[in-house]
């Protein structure tokens, strides 16, 4: 299974002058195709896949090709101007969406030979014909075959029940772009960030979870979103900080008394990893070394990298059928939405990369300048 929404792990932590160029050198230690067969065949073996040694080599050949090509669409994207990048950067992520896909399933190009609609984005974009000269309100809908839907099968067993998410709802996954969205209330936020721990409580062991302040979500809809910290948490007001403590026959357990200390600490033990299964069945994301709750509503299930290359795919398709549209808003001769998508477009090209390579390391990956 995927690290993204299993507990949280050790981070790999790295010190470097340029994180950007550090994350396409580690991922081209994959561009070997001995290197990757290798690690293939071991990770599918851990994991349980199966897979058919003669149909390998192809996998292997696919996989090498997509992330060479991936390299260089990004690199190309840093030569043109916003006119055009978009279309660079989402066929990029075209080839690097690619690569986990096959981590799940071996078969991957030997069925897009197989199966015409596997060769399809797996999304489609419809404008808003109310008032064509905003984008925030276009729509990018999903589709039951493509790229994009392999894509999210390799983090859910089933598409989500809701198919289209308006521009303006899929900023709300991105977590870069939090600040910048200000006083616009046409958009809200959709991962709250948290820390989770186990802790002593009152004579307790209980589950804990502490929420860090986010924009345009108040109580009402922080409940809505996440029913289940109404449901299974007491809330505690602290300075500058709200913690919520498991209430629960799941999420707090009384510690043991009157015993040896060995055989107390082996009980704890137990009902620590007791309550750690409770954390595995709540979703959570972890955002460039920071963690998220992804809301439990079905129409809401996105990550950050789900939403990127969904708004990217919205935004090369308007790049590349209505130009005129599309430069009269990068100019700004239109409405205002020019400076999120500039941010959008500089944050992803550096982003994407960085949570696939995250995927492929099993933990969080940190960077630190030196």
């Amino acid at each position: 299974m995927p690290w993204a929404f299993q507990r949280k792990r050790d981070r790999w932590e790295l010190l470097t002058d340029d994180p950007e160029s550090e994350i396409w050198f580690r991922l081209s230690e994959d561009e070997s195709e001995y290197t990757v067969r290798r690690k293939m065949i071991r990770y599918y073996d851990d994991e349980g896949v199966d897979y058919n040694a003669s149909e390998l080599d192809e996998t292997v050949s696919y996989f090498v090709y997509s992330l060479k090509q991936g390299r260089e669409y990004f690199a190309a994207s840093k030569r043109v101007s916003i006119l055009t990048r978009p279309l660079l950067l989402f066929y990029g992520m075209v080839c690097l969406a690619k690569l986990p896909i096959i981590l799940k399933n071996p078969r991957y190009p030997v069925q897009l030979a197989e199966q015409s609609g596997l060769r399809m984005h797996g999304l489609g974009y419809r404008e808003n014909r109310s008032d064509e000269l905003v984008i925030e309100n276009d729509i990018v809908k999903i589709h039951d075959q493509g790229t994009f839907s392999s894509l999210y099968l390799f983090f859910k067993e089933n598409l989500p029940g809701i198919r289209g998410f308006k521009i303006s709802e899929l900023y709300g996954w991105l977590p870069d772009m939090f600040s910048a969205f200000g006083s616009k209330s046409n958009i809200t936020t959709r991962l709250a960030t948290v820390n989770t721990s186990i802790v002593g409580d009152n004579g307790d062991i209980a589950a804990r979870i502490k929420l860090t302040p986010i924009v345009n979500l108040d109580e009402k809809s922080l409940y809505e979103t996440y029913p289940f910290l109404k449901q299974d948490f007491e809330k505690r007001e602290l300075e500058n900080e709200t913690v919520f403590l498991g209430r629960t026959a799941e999420n707090r357990k009384k510690i043991p008394s009157g015993e040896g200390t060995a055989d107390r600490k082996v009980k704890e033990r137990k009902l620590v990893q007791e309550i750690e299964k409770y954390f595995s069945k709540i979703s959570r994301y972890n955002y460039l070394g920071v963690e998220y709750l992804v809301p439990q509503k079905e129409q809401f299930i996105l990550n950050p990298l789900l939403g990127s290359y969904m708004l990217m795919y919205g935004f090369s398709r308007l790049c590349r059928y209505n130009p005129a549209k599309w430069g009269e808003l990068i100019e700004g001769r239109t409405s205002n939405e020019r400076w999120l998508v500039e941010r959008f477009i500089d944050l992803s090209s550096k982003t994407f990369p960085w949570e696939i390579f995250q995927l492929f390391t099993g933990k969080p990956v940190i960077m630190w300048a030196g």
